[in-house]
């Protein structure tokens, strides 16, 4: 009998170890499904597993000490999934800020470009209204706006040309107009008038 019951622990410690094998590697296998998107879970999940067999008094010591072993190495495994998720992440934060920062960006030129294509409308109105002094006023600001634009430069000289050439054309008027009254001036000179 006593032979029996030695048989019957054994099969026993046996069966103990078999059952913790397969809850070890069951609690691997788990943990490696999710350390890479959730590791703090994975991680859980194998210390609980490392508590309960370190505390299982029916494993052989050999036994106990393979399957810690064999949770410890996965632990580390999760530690560096982890860090490469926080790495992911951090990298994932940074994509996304500067997706926002070229939006924002973005939306601004586009204003501004809306902004300056009203001002070169209102600057052609006035050039055509021939009010020149407040169509550069409306040309500085369109530069002042994008002050590396071709555009706004382009204003800024067409409407000085514009107002020069409108200014000759004047200037050529007045002097012509007062030729001529100087001529008939000095015809009137040459009619003579009794004293």
């Amino acid at each position: 009998e006593e032979g029996v019951l030695l048989d019957e622990v054994a099969q026993r410690k046996q069966a103990a170890a078999q059952m913790a094998r397969r809850q070890v590697q069951v609690a691997i296998n788990e943990a490696q499904e999710i350390m890479t998107d959730n590791p703090a879970g994975a991680k859980q999940k194998l210390k609980l597993q490392l508590h309960f067999d370190k505390e299982a008094t029916e494993l052989q010591a050999g036994v106990q000490s393979q399957l810690v072993d064999k949770l410890q190495t996965t632990l580390r495994q999760v530690q560096r999934a982890a860090s490469e998720k926080d790495e992911r992440d951090r990298e994932q934060k940074q994509q996304i800020a500067a997706d926002r920062e070229r939006r924002l960006l973005m939306d601004r030129l586009a204003r501004d470009r809306e902004k300056v294509k009203q001002l070169v409308d209102r600057f052609d109105a006035l050039l055509d209204e021939r009010r020149y002094v407040e169509a550069e006023e409306v040309a500085d600001v369109t530069e002042e706006i994008d002050p590396g634009a071709v555009m706004p430069r382009m204003a800024i000289v067409s409407g000085r040309f514009q107002r020069n050439k409108y200014l000759q054309q004047v200037i050529r008027a007045a002097r012509w107009r007062n030729w001529y009254e100087a001529l008939y001036q000095v015809e009137l000179s040459s009619i003579p008038f009794p004293d």
